[in-house]
Parts: structure tokens; sequence; C-alpha cells
């Protein structure tokens, strides 16, 4: 599969098509990843409504709200990149008067042969004095312009030493409870290094 993906996100197409289908896949995977984590959540916390659109699923808590939210029609600027969507988690609570945190990013991408959501989270490298991509002291996602770069999307698809590190892993249901945990916690505490 990853050939025939490179090959249609290579040639594109007009919003319809092989990869128009992808993206509806994505957005279909996404809605049942996002439907599963309210449940869990709301298990735990019943106040939380959840409201599932296409590209957009808000949590809104009493003290917190969390936002996934998919880029409408993005495209890597990295020849043979296997991502096919992409787009931020963004999170707020009370104590913030709405100014939104970016979380996480999340990528729908081929891994080990099958496509699949995975969760970026981002942090400033040690050896950097000066880092102007999020917070210094706390895992975070990245603005859609710095996915943009050509440069710095290469980074995140061969990782080698630069001014942050990049932790993925497969974006599950579970993730929607711990990121609206993050939300109620914001401002967070520093990150133990």
């Amino acid at each position: 599969m990853p050939r025939a993906v490179i090959r249609l996100l290579s040639e594109g197409d007009r919003g319809f098509g092989p990869l128009q289908d992808l993206r509806r896949q994505a957005v279909s995977d996404l809605r049942e990843i996002c439907e599963d984590g309210a449940s869990q959540l709301q298990a735990s916390m019943p106040d939380v409504v959840y409201e599932g659109g296409e590209l957009r699923h808000v949590f809104q808590g009493e003290d917190a709200r969390l936002l996934v939210q998919v880029w409408n029609d993005y495209r890597s600027p990295v020849q043979g990149d296997t991502l096919v969507s992409a787009g931020e988690i963004l999170a707020t609570n009370r104590r913030l008067d709405d100014n939104h945190h970016r979380l996480a990013n999340i990528v729908y991408e081929e891994e080990a042969g099958v496509l699949r959501w995975r969760l970026y989270r981002f942090s400033a490298s040690a050896t950097i004095v000066r880092y102007e991509l999020g917070p210094r002291d706390h895992d975070h996602g990245l603005a859609q312009s710095v996915f943009d770069n050509q440069s710095e999307r290469s980074f995140m698809i061969q990782p080698l030493m630069h001014i942050w590190h990049l932790s993925s892993s497969r974006f599950d249901p579970t993730f929607v409870s711990v990121l609206f945990a993050e939300a109620l916690a914001l401002p967070g505490q520093p990150r133990e290094r």
C-alpha cells in the first residue's frame, strides 16, 4: 500500500478519486476514535459534552475544552511522504480566558503498511537556547505553518538531531481522556528532564 499512497499523494487529484477516498476514510476513522474517546471520557466525567463534525471534534466540560481538528485538504510538502491528512489538538480551560494551547498534532499516515491516525508531540531540545515553536517546559503540537515547511516535515519523517524532539504514537480513544486531563491542568507543570 505505501507505494500506492505515495503515488496518489504525488499526483494529487481534483477533489474526487482515490485520494479523496483516503481522506474520507481518514475522517471516518477519526470520528470513530473521537466517539469512542468521548464514551470513555464521559464514563469518568459525565458533564463533558461531545460534539463531532467532519473536520472538528469538541469535548466541552464545565472547566475545560478539547478541540481535535483536521486541516482541510492538507498536503505534505515532502515528495514521497505517506501523510494523507493532518491536524491539531487544542485545549483551554476557564483559567486561560479562551486562549488555546496546542497540545499535539494528529497525522493520518502509513505505518507498517496500514494508514492510521498517529499522535505527534514535540518538545524542545535541551541543547537549544532559543525555541519559539512552543513551550520549552512541556510537550506540545506545532502550527500548520511548521508542517508546511519542507525542511521541518522532513525531520518528522527521518528524525535527526533538531531543535525539537518528536514522540509519536498511535492515536486511539484513550488519548482523549489523557489530553482532556491536560486541558484541565493548563497551564501545566514543567516536564521533568
